[in-house]
């Protein structure tokens, strides 16, 4: 379904996999809060059994959805708005500085105390913040 509002160019399209969305929201709002990630990812302390995450299965959930390397793309699959590829295209942004800076072989909780996590932080919560505002 498209919607589009006279006059505002604002538009709204339903995306084709809601559930990978929803997958896309729950990893947004892990890789936006500091606390869960302290107490998941570095402490183990998991939520449920049989239940894991960390910086690496995030990573690469978002790499499966395909909304870091192009997101543009996924608009009407897992995205709903070139706004959304936007925000995600500052998380990828944020990601790729890190691990460019540091590579790929430091622990979670080595990758939590540098600098520039803050700025993974920010751009997760802005995305999920995004997507959210457009599931209402």
């Amino acid at each position: 379904m498209v919607q589009l509002v006279a006059l505002g160019l604002s538009m709204s399209v339903d995306v084709r996999f809601p559930d990978m969305r929803n997958q896309l929201k729950s990893v947004l709002n892990g890789l936006r809060d500091f606390r869960y990630q302290e107490e998941v990812w570095v402490g183990k302390r998991y939520p449920r059994e049989n239940f894991f995450d960390d910086l690496s299965e995030t990573y690469e959930i978002l790499e499966d959805l395909g909304v870091l390397d192009n997101p543009r793309s996924r608009v009407g699959s897992v995205l709903k708005s070139e706004g959304e590829a936007d925000a995600m295209e500052q998380v990828a942004g944020a990601l790729s500085e890190l691990f460019a800076r540091y590579g790929y072989r430091l622990s979670d909780d080595q990758y939590l105390g540098k600098p520039e996590w803050a700025a993974v932080i920010a751009a997760a919560g802005h995305a999920y913040d995004v997507i959210l505002e457009s599931d209402s």
